[in-house]
């Protein structure tokens, strides 16, 4: 069992959480485009082998390994073809999410690991995939991917070659 903050499309399930709601789907790509339409749904977990699928307004603990053939996420994945910005974030739901999303910087906070990824699309992917990690900094001059559990703080100025988000943020418009 591991604390919560599962990322997108995770095999596992929220446990010991508060119940949102519940409803038939299919795959977990329509429990995520159900869950973003309830603004109290923050994470969620589709069930295939029962084509359901549950909302929660958070996720306590998470467990990988007494649910087979479960997915879970938080509100704010992208899916297949689904844009998710700012801008419908706080018309849908009346609030809005100050994302730090591929910002010139590095960031710094309790590091996880330190990888090598080919390009900052590959580093966010790593991040996304790693259940703690919450924030990523890539560096485009060593290809260097340094996947962290907080950011304290994005210093702008002592690396240029670097690349800094959150792990909920959407792909990398083209520069």
């Amino acid at each position: 069992m591991l604390s919560a903050n599962p990322g997108c499309f995770v095999d596992g399930q929220c446990t010991s959480s508060l119940f949102v709601d519940e409803w038939p789907s299919d795959d977990a790509q329509e429990c995520l485009e159900h869950c973003q339409t309830d603004k109290d749904c923050q994470f969620f977990t589709q069930y295939d082998l029962d084509s359901r699928c549950v909302g929660f307004a958070n996720c306590e603990e998470f467990e990988t390994d007494s649910c087979q053939q479960c997915y879970t996420g938080e509100v704010l994945c992208q899916g297949k073809g689904f844009a998710w910005d700012k801008e419908t974030v706080a018309s849908s739901f009346m609030f809005f999410l100050d994302l730090v999303c591929w910002e010139r910087g590095v960031c710094t906070g309790n590091l996880i690991s330190i990888e090598t990824a080919s390009r900052g699309e590959d580093c966010h992917d790593l991040c996304r995939t790693q259940l703690e990690c919450a924030w990523f900094t890539y560096n485009e001059a060593d290809l260097s991917c340094i996947l962290l559990m907080d950011c304290t703080d994005v210093d702008y100025e002592d690396c240029v070659t670097c690349l800094s988000g959150q792990k909920q943020c959407g792909e990398r418009k083209g520069e």
